[in-house]
């Protein structure tokens, strides 16, 4: 139960859906013998116990959570195997420490991405090459201040609002040089690497499954994290254009 409950806090750690943490809970528990588990997730934590042990139960805090689809791909693998058969409990606790521990993407790889992905968003919105160039410039220059400051122990609500903040004011900036024209598609490019799509859409699949509870709370973190977004900007304009300056 211990080594399931972990496997059940690396895949809600890492984006999984509610209803696919509980399942790899229950398959786990299934493989070895304990067929009257009952696991139940939120997106903060996870209990489970076994009904025919009353008062053996475990709680999980769970404090940070991203999304981190390599690794919840590498833990599905993972469970498939221990289920076969394929490893011992000590053997999938250390795959599990290994998963945990392994750095997926160094801050490089998040950096150019979120560079790349502004730059080619800029030019959805109808952007000009110069356009192009100042967003990849600047996705590069905000996902880096925004792993900063998470690493600073900072809520994702904040940081995302702080680099709303800074993707006005670098764009406001670019074009009071003479770099760009056009403000919105450099900040409609830089604001989309930011918004939290993956998370909303995990949300809805948790409502549609049933899972009131984590549906609602990830789908409101998803709107109030958006929020923070647009508010940032919003502030931004206000200073830099609506207040004259």
């Amino acid at each position: 139960m211990r080594v399931a409950l972990f496997a059940g806090e690396l895949t809600l750690r890492y984006g999984g859906e509610t209803y696919r943490v509980e399942e790899t809970i229950e398959r786990m528990c299934h493989a070895r013998g304990l067929m009257h588990v009952s696991p139940f997730a939120v997106p903060t934590g996870i209990f489970l116990s076994d009904d025919r042990l009353e008062g053996f139960s475990f709680i999980k805090r769970i404090k940070s959570r991203s999304i981190d689809l390599k690794r919840i791909t590498e833990l599905n693998d993972l469970v498939r195997k221990y289920c076969g058969g394929k490893y011992t409990e000590d053997e999938m606790l250390d795959a599990l420490k290994k998963i945990a521990e392994d750095s997926t993407y160094r801050i490089w790889h998040v950096v150019v991405a979120a560079g790349v992905s502004a730059a080619f968003f800029a030019l959805l919105a109808e952007g000009d090459g110069r356009g192009f160039a100042v967003s990849l410039a600047m996705g590069m220059l905000i996902a880096y201040l925004r792993q900063t400051m998470m690493r600073k122990t900072l809520t994702t609500l904040m940081a995302d609002g702080i680099s709303g903040f800074l993707v006005a004011v670098l764009a406001v900036t670019a074009q009071r040089l003479g770099v760009i024209q056009d403000l919105a598609p450099v900040i409609i490019g830089n604001m989309m690497p930011l918004v939290p799509g993956v998370a909303f859409t995990n949300g809805l699949r948790d409502l549609i499954h049933g899972d009131l509870v984590s549906g609602i709370a990830r789908v409101v973190e998803a709107i109030l994290i958006a929020f923070s977004i647009a508010l940032g900007v919003g502030i931004a304009l206000q200073l830099l254009v609506g207040g004259g300056l």
